[in-house]
């Protein structure tokens, strides 16, 4: 999938596009169109494709690895499981705390737009609009040229 966002000066302007997408590629279910009037852009609520995981993820994931490796470890130590040594217990643990902060961490909403939406966000004018449409990449050249007949400030692809 393809993901394209084109800037605009104005709503009505943004609009008409998106119509004019939804139009000519919106009945085959493979296209999702947005329209975006104020920076900064919630990746949570952006197409996959427009998106990326932020750091916030690693760091999560880092965190929990490390505590849970420790608890193991204590664990282990205690001989609070039967069997259950030192370094199972830090093995254990950090694979769970892995698990934990990953699944932790994408429930907490991590998603971030790419950069190419992000700077295009940072250019939006008052009044004006950013159209981010995903699609499959065989029709990306043609959405592409369907939204430059609108006159957009610009158009990206990422």
């Amino acid at each position: 999938m393809a993901v394209i966002a084109a800037l605009f000066e104005s709503i009505a302007a943004a609009e008409q596009a998106e119509h004019a997408v939804g139009d000519a590629f919106g009945r085959t279910g493979h296209c999702v169109t947005q329209r975006h009037t104020r920076a900064p852009l919630d990746g949570n609520r952006l197409p996959d494709g427009a998106t990326e995981f932020g750091r916030n993820i690693a760091i999560a994931m880092v965190a929990g690895g490390v505590f849970m490796a420790a608890a193991g470890g204590l664990a282990g130590g205690l001989d609070l499981m039967l069997g259950m040594g030192v370094g199972l217990g830090i093995a254990l643990g950090f694979v769970t705390g892995l698990l934990m902060g990953l699944v932790g961490a994408m429930q907490a909403g991590t998603r971030i737009p790419k950069p190419v939406l992000r700077a295009l966000a940072a250019r939006l004018p008052p009044g004006g609009a950013l159209v981010v449409i995903e699609i499959e990449a065989a029709k990306a050249d043609d959405v592409t040229e369907l939204l430059e007949a609108h006159a957009p400030v610009a158009v990206e692809t990422c």
